[in-house]
Protein backbone atom coordinates (compact mmCIF):
# COMPACT_ATOMS: atom_id res chain seq x y z
CA UNK A 1 0.00 0.00 0.00
CA UNK A 2 1.51 3.12 -1.00
CA UNK A 3 2.28 6.06 1.52
CA UNK A 4 -0.79 8.49 1.35
CA UNK A 5 1.32 11.58 2.72
CA UNK A 6 1.89 14.01 0.80
CA UNK A 7 5.74 14.25 2.65
CA UNK A 8 8.37 13.46 0.71
CA UNK A 9 11.30 11.43 2.19
CA UNK A 10 12.91 13.67 4.54
CA UNK A 11 10.52 16.48 4.51
CA UNK A 12 8.05 17.05 6.91
CA UNK A 13 7.75 15.55 10.51
CA UNK A 14 9.90 16.60 13.44
CA UNK A 15 13.36 18.03 12.93
CA UNK A 16 15.90 15.56 13.97
CA UNK A 17 16.78 15.61 17.48
CA UNK A 18 13.86 17.35 18.33
CA UNK A 19 12.09 15.63 21.34
CA UNK A 20 8.47 13.73 21.39
CA UNK A 21 6.39 15.99 23.36
CA UNK A 22 4.40 13.08 24.94
CA UNK A 23 7.33 11.45 26.20
CA UNK A 24 8.44 15.07 27.30
CA UNK A 25 5.49 15.70 29.08
CA UNK A 26 5.30 12.13 30.81
CA UNK A 27 9.54 12.14 32.10
CA UNK A 28 8.28 15.94 33.28
CA UNK A 29 5.37 14.31 35.28
CA UNK A 30 7.17 11.22 36.44
CA UNK A 31 10.23 13.78 37.98
CA UNK A 32 7.96 16.08 39.80
CA UNK A 33 6.09 13.21 41.00
CA UNK A 34 9.34 11.94 42.34
CA UNK A 35 10.50 15.33 43.53
CA UNK A 36 7.42 16.32 45.79
CA UNK A 37 7.00 12.33 47.12
CA UNK A 38 10.36 12.35 47.93
CA UNK A 39 9.95 11.28 51.83
CA UNK A 40 6.73 9.29 51.40
CA UNK A 41 9.02 7.25 48.96
CA UNK A 42 11.75 7.11 51.31
CA UNK A 43 9.55 6.25 54.40
CA UNK A 44 8.08 3.08 51.73
CA UNK A 45 11.39 2.19 50.54
CA UNK A 46 12.31 1.84 54.19
CA UNK A 47 9.78 -0.09 55.24
CA UNK A 48 10.32 -3.20 52.88
CA UNK A 49 12.09 -6.35 53.62
CA UNK A 50 16.00 -6.30 52.92
CA UNK A 51 15.33 -8.67 49.97
CA UNK A 52 12.65 -6.58 48.59
CA UNK A 53 14.89 -3.25 49.08
CA UNK A 54 17.79 -4.98 47.05
CA UNK A 55 15.09 -5.49 44.46
CA UNK A 56 14.31 -2.15 44.38
CA UNK A 57 17.10 -0.76 44.23
CA UNK A 58 18.35 -3.06 41.46
CA UNK A 59 15.43 -2.04 39.60
CA UNK A 60 16.30 1.55 40.41
CA UNK A 61 20.19 1.18 38.86
CA UNK A 62 19.12 0.61 35.39
CA UNK A 63 17.95 4.01 35.27
CA UNK A 64 21.60 5.62 36.38
CA UNK A 65 24.09 2.75 35.00
CA UNK A 66 24.50 2.32 31.61
CA UNK A 67 22.74 -0.57 30.57
CA UNK A 68 25.95 -3.55 29.76
CA UNK A 69 25.32 -5.81 26.90
CA UNK A 70 24.23 -8.83 27.77
CA UNK A 71 27.22 -10.81 26.21
CA UNK A 72 29.25 -9.33 28.84
CA UNK A 73 27.27 -9.99 31.76
CA UNK A 74 26.71 -13.84 30.68
CA UNK A 75 30.83 -14.76 29.88
CA UNK A 76 31.54 -18.05 28.39
CA UNK A 77 33.16 -20.41 31.29
CA UNK A 78 37.00 -20.00 30.63
CA UNK A 79 38.60 -23.09 28.86
CA UNK A 80 41.33 -23.91 31.45
CA UNK A 81 44.68 -23.80 29.38
CA UNK A 82 46.16 -26.61 31.60
CA UNK A 83 43.39 -29.61 30.75
CA UNK A 84 45.25 -31.10 28.73
CA UNK A 85 48.89 -31.04 29.84
CA UNK A 86 50.62 -33.77 31.22
CA UNK A 87 51.88 -34.14 34.79
CA UNK A 88 55.43 -33.42 33.69
CA UNK A 89 54.54 -30.49 31.68
CA UNK A 90 52.42 -28.89 34.51
CA UNK A 91 55.24 -29.53 37.21
CA UNK A 92 57.26 -27.57 34.51
CA UNK A 93 54.86 -24.64 34.85
CA UNK A 94 55.01 -24.91 38.22
CA UNK A 95 58.72 -24.22 38.55
CA UNK A 96 58.91 -21.57 35.56
CA UNK A 97 56.15 -19.70 37.64
CA UNK A 98 57.94 -20.03 40.96
CA UNK A 99 61.09 -18.85 39.13
CA UNK A 100 62.89 -22.44 40.02
CA UNK A 101 63.82 -23.20 36.42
Amino acid sequence: MKNSTSFKKGQGGRPAGTPNKTTTDVKEFISNFINDNKEQLQQDFDSLEPMQRLAMFEKFLKYVLPTMKESSIIEKPQINEYENWTEEELEAEIKRLRGED
